[in-house]
Order: C-alpha cells, then structure tokens, then sequence
C-alpha cells in the first residue's frame, strides 16, 4: 500500500496524527503506521528501520514535522512494542526486552 501526501504552502491538505518520535539506540526514531523509521542525514527523509533488509518504506517530513510524502510499501511485519504506563516503549523481540522511554 503507498501512500501519498501533498503539503500546500504554510498548510498539510492531510494530516495525521498517529506518529510519534521516540529515543532509539543510538538516535531518535519516529513511529509511523506501526512501524519504526530511522533519520537519514538530510533530517526530513526517514527510511523504515528495516532498510538493511530490503525495506523500501520511508517517510518525508517538512521543517514544522508535518509528513508531506509517505510511501508505507514494507516487505516484513511491523515490529511489536509495548507502551507502559509510564510511557516508555519496550520492544519485544526474540524473548529480548529493550526500554525507549518516551
């Protein structure tokens, strides 16, 4: 499924809500659709956490972090995290257990 978002001058014609940006490892990530997305160097592009296996996915975002380009096309499950109540994000993978406090 791609999804495609357009962004007007000082305005998104759609917008959603349903991401947010939570600490990774080593940088911040942002959590979109139910899948994790890593920062590339240009700040506003993001590309699913998976890329190094061929994941394709990817996320554009503008200076006010609007998403204004969404392409959601991934080739593997979403990861699976838990949200605690104090709002730290615990991904589960293989019985290991990682805390990302949010």
């Amino acid at each position: 499924m791609k999804i495609i978002f357009k962004w007007q001058m000082y305005q998104c014609v759609l917008f959603f809500p349903d991401y947010v940006f939570i600490p990774g490892l080593k940088n911040e990530l942002l959590m979109f659709g139910g899948y994790s997305f890593a920062q590339n160097h240009t700040k506003r592009l993001w590309y699913c956490s998976q890329k190094r296996l061929g994941c394709k996915a990817k996320v554009q975002m503008n200076s006010d972090n609007c998403i204004v380009f969404a392409d959601s096309e991934h080739c593997h499950k979403p990861p699976e995290y838990h949200i605690t109540k104090s709002g730290q994000y615990v991904l589960l993978r293989n019985s290991k257990k990682r805390k990302r406090s949010k």
